[in-house]
């Protein structure tokens, strides 16, 4: 996939989409799962040698939707919403999604478990 700048590197995950849109990681498993993936993106790490990783997540993902959006086919943009997570999360539920992932406004990129971001899956989806 060619992006409009130099070097890039992204934050996201690879999934096979179901009709509607939804995200299906099982399908991920299949046979023909990998014909059919795509990279969804969520956060820019680096760009063109500038390391993004301290400057505040908005600014982040401004940056990558500028870059990723429609820049190339099986390679997206994951949208935020701007609302409270119960909320989404109820929402996210009733949609038959696997969670949401919260992330804390203004935020600098950290790998691993941090306070500044949260996953919480559906009960149906959480595997003991």
């Amino acid at each position: 996939m060619a992006l409009p700048v130099g070097s890039a590197v992204l934050d996201g995950e690879g999934v096979v989409l179901r009709p509607g849109g939804y995200s299906d990681f099982d399908a991920l498993r299949s046979k023909d799962g990998g014909r059919r993936a795509v990279m969804v993106t969520w956060d820019l790490l680096e760009l063109d040698g500038i390391d993004f990783r301290r400057m505040p997540l908005e600014h982040r993902r401004e940056c990558l939707r500028d870059i990723v959006g429609g820049a190339a086919p099986g390679l997206l943009f994951s949208e935020s919403l701007d609302a409270e997570g119960p909320e989404v999360f109820e929402h996210a539920c009733r949609l038959g999604l696997e969670g949401i992932v919260s992330k804390k406004r203004g935020s600098v990129y950290r790998s691993g478990s941090v306070r500044t971001w949260m996953k919480t899956k559906h009960r149906a989806f959480v595997r003991s």
